[in-house]
């Protein structure tokens, strides 16, 4: 006879941290995954520089990875934070050659940046042209 597991927890209630603007990059660079049948892969990269005085600063760059093109990546936004605290920042988005950057000071504020950012006609260009892949006389270019 089997006798059933027994729970020596007692009553867990843990409070879900709020979303933050790093955990909403990768949401949206998993939902790209999914939203081209990864035919291209959303990436956040991250890292953390000291600058002169002391000061850390946290850098999240997000790419649009073309798996078909041996890995190309074009970055589509940057975004930087002081260390335990991800307000004020800044948030520089990449408009063609030309980049854009915005101050930021809430999270209400940096999703709806993000979401016009991600939504753009020149997003939806980049990512068709990375799709669409080299083209030669009409025809794509295979491997």
């Amino acid at each position: 006879m089997v006798q059933a597991t027994k729970d020596l927890w007692g009553e867990l209630d843990f409070k879900m941290a709020e979303t933050t603007p790093l955990d909403l990059l990768r949401e949206q660079a998993y939902l790209l995954d999914e939203k081209t049948k990864n035919l291209l892969r959303g990436e956040v990269l991250s890292s953390v520089a000291t600058f002169s005085g002391g000061l850390k600063q946290c850098l999240h760059v997000f790419n649009v990875v073309a798996p078909s093109l041996r890995n190309r990546r074009a970055e589509l936004l940057r975004f930087t934070h002081p260390v335990g605290s991800y307000f004020p920042s800044k948030l520089v988005l990449k408009q063609g050659d030309a980049r854009k950057e915005v101050e930021v000071t809430s999270f209400l504020q940096f999703e709806k940046l993000l979401s016009a950012a991600l939504s753009s006609q020149q997003t939806r260009e980049l990512l068709q042209s990375l799709i669409a892949g080299p083209k030669l006389n009409g025809a794509t270019l295979r491997k």
